[in-house]
């Protein structure tokens, strides 16, 4: 029989108030440029879905190319450099301190041609997972600064239910337990399975985090949504004093 959770209030720790919970992304991320460089274009607005590997946004790197050509150039004359050093110290003409440093400048060209290589890896970023585009905290054609934040994303699949409960539950409340969150606006009720309750207690108001993750899914609900808490099995001692008490 479903019980919402006032009518298992005898339970230790058992409050009367209705516990809000809400769904929350495992996995959601902002985004944030690693150069200096103007926004060249942002791949997605909010609100739209987006697969792994598109393109999220991208930035303005033809300075960062030319220095790559450049450095391909000064590489390509060091190597050949240092492949005539070889041929001359074959035949005895050039010491070893000459070919010793045409290998440490054909090392160091090569050094410097990889640093851009990654650099301009950074000049697009990539989705990580299949989601959602989120709010954009700077607009196209804008200059930002490393570490600066872009675009927010997170997986509208993945979600989970996050509420506080009274740490009184801490004594019976487990795995077990079977909960369910009731989404009122769109009258809908989702099983949960608990998965974990915080390390730490609040101690002025007595209470703890608990997460909890959806058993099924329905595609209409969102992350930011909220609902109510119901226990499906109550503890023991409740069912017993509600029994006597009718």
């Amino acid at each position: 029989m479903l019980l919402p959770l006032s009518a298992v209030a005898a339970a230790p720790g058992l409050q009367e108030d209705r516990l809000l919970a809400q769904f929350v992304p495992t996995r959601f991320a902002t985004l944030s440029a690693e150069l200096p460089a103007r926004v060249e274009s942002i791949g997605f607005r909010e609100g739209e879905a987006f697969r792994k590997g598109a393109v999220l946004f991208s930035l303005d790197c033809a300075s960062q190319r030319a220095q790559r050509e450049r450095a391909l150039a000064e590489l390509a004359g060091a190597r050949a450099a240092h492949e005539g050093n070889l041929e001359l110290a074959g035949l005895g003409a050039v010491g070893a301190v000459e070919l010793a440093a045409t290998e440490a400048q054909l090392a160091a060209a090569a050094a410097d041609t990889k640093y851009l290589h990654v650099t301009l890896g950074k000049c697009e970023v990539l989705a990580p997972w299949d989601g959602i585009a989120g709010e954009w905290f700077v607009r196209p054609l804008e200059y930002v600064q490393p570490g600066q934040a872009v675009i927010a994303i997170h997986d509208p699949v993945a979600l989970q239910v996050e509420f506080i409960a009274p740490t009184a539950w801490l004594s019976w409340i487990d795995r077990q337990t079977k909960l369910e969150i009731v989404v009122e606006e769109l009258g809908r009720t989702v099983p949960l399975v608990l998965r974990a309750t915080s390390a730490r207690a609040d101690p002025v108001s007595q209470s703890v985090k608990a997460i909890a993750d959806p058993i099924s899914l329905p595609q209409d609900i969102i992350a930011g949504m909220t609902g109510v808490i119901r226990v499906l099995n109550p503890p023991e001692r409740s069912a017993l004093k509600r029994g006597k008490e009718q």
